[in-house]
Parts: C-alpha cells; sequence; structure tokens
C-alpha cells in the first residue's frame, strides 16, 4: 500500500486531489504500521491539497487519521483538535460518515485521556451517526473502552461483547484481538475471573501468531514514539512483576508510568492500566 501510494503521489504531482488522496493513505498505512512521526508528515502535506482539491470527504478522514498517530504520541489535546475539525467538515457538509468516523475518534482520544463521560457521549452519538455495520462494530468496542474509563465495568462487557461478534464478521484480526484484550480487562474488572482468563487466553493465542508480545511491547512502542501506549504497557508489566513477586521494580515501572501519564495529561486510570 505505501509504494503504490507513493508512485500514485508521485504520477499525480500536478493533481492536488490525486497526491492528497495518496499522502492520506500514507498517514493511514504509518499509523497501522506504527510510524507513528511519519504519519503526522504525512497528513500535514495532505491536508493542503485537500482542501484545495475541495475533497472534504478524505480531508476529514486524514485528519482523524493524524489524530490517532497525535493520540499513540501522547499527544492527546492535539488529536482531539483534529477528531473536532473533521467532524465540523462532516456536520457543514451533513455526512454521517464523516461525523460519525470523526465522533468516536474523538471519543476514543477523550477516553484515553480519562474523559470517560465526555467519551461516551461522542461515542454515542458515533453509532447513532453510524451509516454501516463494519462502522457499527468498531464504535461498540470504543463505547466499551468509554465504559471503562468511567469505571462501569459491567456496560463495557456488554458493549466489547457486542463488538467482538460483528468485528468477527469483517475478519479484521488486529482490531478483533484489541478488543479482546479490553474485553479481558472489562471482565476481570467486573468480577468475572474465569470468564476473564477465558478472553485474555483468546486474545493472547491471536496476538502471539501475529507476532505481538507483551515482554518486548513496551520497549517497542518507545522506540516507536507511543508514548501513551509504552505507559499502559508499563502498567500492565507491573501487575505482573507484582504478582511474581517482584516488588520494587513493580513499583519503579508503575511510577514511572504514572508520571509519562501525568506529563500527557492523562487524568485518571485507563482500561488496561492496573
Amino acid at each position: 500500500a505505501t509504494r503504490l501510494a507513493r508512485s500514485a503521489a508521485a504520477a499525480g504531482a500536478r493533481d492536488p486531489s490525486l497526491t492528497g488522496r495518496a499522502r492520506y493513505v500514507l498517514a493511514r498505512e504509518a499509523w497501522w504500521t506504527g510510524r507513528l512521526d511519519e504519519g503526522i508528515v504525512a497528513a500535514e502535506s495532505a491536508i493542503p491539497l485537500l482542501e484545495e482539491a475541495d475533497e472534504t470527504f478524505w480531508l476529514a478522514h486524514c485528519l482523524c487519521y493524524m489524530g490517532h498517530c497525535l493520540r499513540d504520541l501522547g499527544r492527546l489535546a492535539d488529536a482531539i483538535a483534529a477528531a473536532q475539525r473533521a467532524h465540523a467538515l462532516g456536520a457543514a457538509r451533513d455526512d454521517p460518515r464523516m461525523r460519525s468516523f470523526a465522533s468516536w475518534s474523538r471519543g476514543w482520544y477523550l477516553a484515553s485521556a480519562g474523559r470517560g463521560d465526555e467519551g461516551l457521549a461522542e461515542c454515542e452519538r458515533a453509532l447513532r451517526l453510524s451509516p454501516d455495520p463494519a462502522n457499527s462494530a468498531w464504535t461498540l468496542g470504543f463505547i466499551g473502552h468509554a465504559h471503562m474509563a468511567r469505571g462501569d465495568a459491567a456496560a463495557a462487557v456488554a458493549a466489547l461483547e457486542e463488538s467482538i461478534a460483528e468485528v468477527r464478521r469483517t475478519r479484521h484480526a488486529r482490531v478483533l484481538q484489541w478488543f479482546r484484550g479490553w474485553l479481558a480487562d472489562a471482565l476481570l474488572a467486573a468480577g468475572r475471573t474465569g470468564a476473564a482468563e477465558e478472553a485474555a487466553r483468546t486474545a493472547l493465542d491471536a496476538a502471539e501468531s501475529l507476532g505481538c508480545l507483551l515482554e518486548r511491547a513496551e520497549a517497542d512502542l518507545l522506540a516507536l514514539g507511543a508514548r501513551l501506549e509504552a505507559a499502559v504497557t508499563g502498567l500492565d508489566l507491573a501487575e505482573l512483576d507484582r504478582r511474581e513477586g517482584a516488588c520494587e521494580r513493580a513499583e519503579a515501572r508503575r511510577a514511572a508510568a504514572r508520571r509519562a501519564l501525568g506529563e500527557m495529561g492523562v487524568r485518571v486510570r485507563l482500561p488496561g492500566a492496573a
């Protein structure tokens, strides 16, 4: 995808619409492959071209993928602002897809910052606006995330179970395991330890088949600059240390992670955090 997008951008050098859309694809692929700074650069170069070409649909989506990169880098205020701009574009065109995509993106960022009530309201608005089942499935997953940020584990479980049933039909393996991991956290918080263990094992087995391992995740995330996810992973690793009796290492990890979250403006415990 990256190779073809670069080729398209070069071929359409005098066509702002084609070049802008190609650079949007580069921003999107950069986020999915963890090249966060590169994703922001690609999005920032795409935005003026899409504005010039009046490609509002692609501009809104480009803003959201830039927001994804900003969120993972811990720049939550900037991410929220990008999604808000995308929603304004969708509202001006009365486009439900643009508005829904932007709303669940903003809801995810708000919940990640510990603003669970606001995040839930945004995600519920996204679900009301959602134009298709796949988008609704994603939205339900972020509704579960927002419920966890609010401390409502039972509501999170219900939303995530519904989301996972729908995401399974899309065959999007990485999103499926992502939401299964959140489900395990929600089940544990709800006191359903047996179901939590089963959900976690299912997610772990699938994640390992995709090459996602917790032991090296923190270092990999830091290398990518994904400060927010690295801090949350650090809290998970601290909990593992605590359960294995390595209390001093657990406390050091926990303190470092909480300090990093504080620097990013995260106000409360995140889903997955111990």
